[in-house]
């Protein structure tokens, strides 16, 4: 478990100090498989926004976390629910 922690903690530490551009929107690639990747990245995302929220001592990051949390669990829930539309056409 700790060390789950400790890679979810990392992967989003590179995330939080990438280049942006990187993470924005990326077009959606149509492809199923390119399209299930991406959810999950993004579910890894959103696991690595909660658990640096839940870990977080520092008050003054409380807002920069929240935002962080909302903006990856939309991000993923956008892939999800795109993927799942893919799938049944």
């Amino acid at each position: 478990m700790g060390e789950q922690k400790i890679s979810v903690l990392h992967r989003f530490a590179s995330w939080l100090f990438s280049d942006p551009d990187v993470y924005a929107m990326e077009a959606v690639n149509e492809d199923p498989a390119s399209l299930r990747q991406q959810v999950e990245n993004a579910k890894n995302d959103w696991q690595a926004a909660r658990s640096y929220f839940d870990n977080l001592t520092d008050p003054e990051l409380i807002d920069y976390a929240i935002y962080s949390l909302e903006a990856a669990e939309r991000k993923y829930m956008y892939l999800l629910k795109k993927y799942k539309s893919r799938c049944r056409s």
